[in-house]
């Protein structure tokens, strides 16, 4: 009965100490940052700028300064052929 009862408190404890990681790796996705292109305005959600109506880029993508077009690699832009610049998030 003992082995029984210590099994039981050993995954309930080990369920709260898996939990609560989980709860911070899940608060500390929610700070990514969102910027515009201009990089005059960022946020923490990925919809237009209030500023100019562009697209927010996501922070460490790699985007295209033209068409706003991004993508998680650096290279050249598929629809402009220009090189594609990294979105830096706010510091």
């Amino acid at each position: 009965m003992k082995q029984i009862f210590s099994l039981f408190i050993g995954v309930f404890l080990f369920g709260i100490c898996f939990g609560q990681e989980h709860k911070e790796h899940k608060e500390h996705k929610e700070h990514t940052s969102y910027c515009c292109v201009q990089k005059d305005y960022c946020g923490e959600k990925a919809k237009k700028c209030p500023k100019c109506a562009k697209p927010l880029i996501k922070a460490g993508l790699y985007y295209c300064n033209k068409c706003s077009h991004s993508r998680k690699k650096p290279g050249t832009c598929g629809k402009c052929d220009i090189t594609l610049i990294k979105m830096e998030g706010k510091n």
